[in-house]
């Protein structure tokens, strides 16, 4: 059941399309959406002090002044977060942090049912040019995460990677919480399996979707590699709304978040991605 969700903001567009997408959720499950911004304190730590006093002063005032801008960014990202959460019509609070960003994220986490980011990983305030991927945070919460690209789309149609691994059970685990309440039409694929695995995955995954509520799944055979069939069907197939990736083994999901996975899927084929924990 999802009760709380956390929306990292960073006041981008990427923020934007979160919060949509996280007041979607909340008025299917009745859960309570969480803003939080976060000062980054680290920028005001310098790793060599400059070895002239006018110099030093010069960047303490620098600094100071940067920090007021960012204390006022942040305070602007809030209310937008909250507008957007009221005309939406649910519950939510929002709260300012100081720390690291993305390790206050990582820490914050823990205490929520879902995280709803954007692309962007180290959740900067006012950096809009920022593209470091919030791949590299992955496998470092218990809390499984919805990554979306700058634009919004409802989600309606789903298609979910799944090889019997236990990492991609966890994904369809937390996935179908969130496929109970909601009436997507969904797509399960193996791929690069043998027919009677294959057979025997899709069966035992329709079954425990199912048991939460889904009517209907329609299942996918391929023989080719996973990554080349979700990578085609998420460029090619406009209605593919979000994709629940847990195809591969923990190391292997690692390492392509880590590599250029996430950022092709998402900033070429512009579809969300749900990353089980």
């Amino acid at each position: 059941m999802i009760k709380r969700i956390l929306v990292p903001l960073e006041g981008s567009s990427y923020t934007d399309t979160a919060t949509k997408h996280a007041c979607d959720i909340a008025r299917r499950t009745g859960a309570e959406v969480f803003g939080k911004a976060v000062i980054d304190e680290s920028k005001a730590i310098w790793g060599t002090a400059p070895a002239h006093a006018l110099a030093a002063c010069y960047a303490a005032q620098t600094r100071l002044a940067d920090l007021k801008e960012e204390k006022r960014l942040v305070s602007e990202v809030l209310e937008l977060f909250g507008q957007t959460c009221t005309e939406a019509g649910v519950a939510h609070r929002k709260a300012r942090l100081q720390g690291v960003p993305a390790e206050m994220v990582i820490e914050q986490s823990i205490f929520y049912d879902l995280v709803v980011s954007g692309f962007r990983g180290d959740y900067g305030i006012g950096d809009e040019d920022n593209e470091k991927s919030v791949g590299a945070l992955l496998g470092t919460s218990i809390t499984p995460f919805l990554i979306v690209p700058r634009e919004y789309r409802e989600i309606k149609n789903v298609l979910v990677c799944f090889d019997g691994s236990l990492p991609a059970m966890r994904s369809l685990q937390d996935f179908a919480v969130l496929a109970e309440a909601s009436q997507f039409e969904i797509t399960i694929l193996t791929a690069d399996k043998e027919e009677e695995e294959a057979d025997f995955l899709l069966q035992r995954a329709c079954d425990y979707l199912r048991s939460y509520g889904v009517k209907e799944c329609r299942t996918v055979k391929e023989r080719r590699p996973v990554l080349d069939v979700v990578f085609e069907a998420s460029y090619y197939d406009e209605s593919l709304d979000l994709i629940v990736a847990g195809a591969h083994s923990r190391n292997a999901v690692r390492d392509f978040f880590l590599g250029s996975f996430v950022v092709e899927l998402l900033q070429l084929a512009r579809t969300p991605v749900f990353i089980g924990q």
